[in-house]
């Protein structure tokens, strides 16, 4: 995690952004106090309806989300960045667009009989 005062982040803010947007969290300290944290929004505890007032499961939400900050901030943890394994699957093109899994196997198997592979 980047720690950074106020005055630094003031003068730097659109590359502190830059790296929060990349994944990585920036403290920011009042006087070597921290004071706030700005954590990429994937990360960040969502806050759903009006001011006040939220439900059982959104506190649960704020509530696994403080306590694997605090495991993040004290070293125990380290969040994965990035995509999930979902969207990595599917967005795998193995054999291209235009060719279906059935005809890749089918050809395959054609050429290991041609080749007299069993």
């Amino acid at each position: 995690m980047i720690q950074a005062k106020i005055s630094e982040l003031k003068n730097g803010l659109s590359a502190y952004l830059r790296r929060v947007k990349s994944g990585e969290s920036v403290l920011v300290l009042d006087r070597n106090t921290p004071v706030a944290r700005l954590v990429p929004i994937e990360s960040a505890p969502i806050r759903t309806g009006q001011a006040g007032s939220t439900s059982e499961a959104d506190e649960k939400k704020l509530e696994n989300e403080a306590l694997l900050d605090k495991l993040e901030r004290k070293g125990i943890i380290a969040r994965r960045r990035g995509p999930s394994p979902m969207e990595i699957v599917r967005s795998w093109e193995p054999f291209g667009k235009d060719i279906r899994l059935v005809e890749a196997v089918l050809e395959e198997r054609e050429e290991d009989y041609e080749t007299g592979y069993r």
